[in-house]
């Protein structure tokens, strides 16, 4: 889908009332580039997604502008990579 094709759907679907415009974008991880809706201040969250479901993404102070809207987007950071865990005191 092109970037006009998307903007336009989502124009449709928020005409619509079926979805709530995205305020946030996922960095990292299997969720790259998505943009989504939270609710949330702080904390880490759950995106659903193919090739990862439950995905765990954590709300970050970051802001990102894009020509493609007014207000920047919340940067959501992948928060399953491996080099973000602590290490196991067991191993």
């Amino acid at each position: 889908m092109t970037r006009s094709a998307y903007g336009g759907l989502l124009g449709v679907l928020l005409a619509a009332g079926r979805m709530t415009p995205p305020n946030a974008i996922c960095l990292g991880g299997p969720c790259h580039g998505l943009l989504v809706h939270i609710d949330q201040d702080v904390g880490v969250l759950r995106i659903d997604h193919q090739s990862l479901p439950r995905a765990r993404y954590r709300v970050t102070a970051r802001r990102v502008h894009h020509p493609s809207a007014a207000r920047a987007f919340i940067v959501l950071s992948w928060a399953d990579d491996p080099e973000d865990e602590a290490t196991d005191p067991d191993d």
